[in-house]
């Protein structure tokens, strides 16, 4: 077995047994450009909703570590936990998902790279406008009363008519 067709192998395997690895390769796979730092927090805001928890993000940065596409970084001294990338995000997670059978060398070095994530201190919100329609919009976990105020005004403004 080639080093490429043991990694999609390996990362089919996380792909399958975590379900932060599952939601967060299948939104890395679809993009046009590599990450080089992941947040832990942004990766767990993103799939709290579908059951996977802060341990299942970790535990799945580690699988990822094990197969030597990055490393995780605790967080110390105010920086936030992360992963950083060593592999293209954009390759690995399209090993993963199946989208891609294989890749060469040349695929898997990242470049080309979005910027990071943003912090992850927000909060998700749905809410049902119409019968047919439910927008959602993230606020900061600690969303002020006055920046809720500057919100509305700034909604307001938004009919034509």
């Amino acid at each position: 077995m080639n080093v490429s067709a043991q990694l999609s192998s390996s990362l089919s395997s996380l792909y399958a047994g975590n379900s932060a690895a599952t939601v967060l390769f299948d939104e890395y796979a679809n993009r046009q450009r590599n990450r080089r730092v992941t947040n832990t927090d942004w990766v767990h805001q993103l799939v709290k909703d579908r059951g996977a928890t802060r341990a299942d993000v970790i535990a799945m940065f580690r699988g990822l570590e094990e197969l030597d596409c990055g490393r995780y970084v605790e967080g110390r001294k105010g920086k936030k936990s992360r992963f950083e990338w060593t592999k293209s995000s954009l390759a690995v997670c399209q090993l993963a998902t199946g989208e891609k059978k294989a890749v060469s060398p040349a695929d898997l070095k990242v470049v080309g790279t979005e910027p990071e994530e943003p912090d992850a201190d927000l909060e998700r919100h749905s809410f049902k406008l119409r019968s047919d329609l439910t927008i959602e919009i993230e606020v900061p976990s600690d969303f002020t009363v006055a920046e809720a105020d500057r919100l509305a005004r700034f909604i307001q403004a938004l009919p034509r008519g």
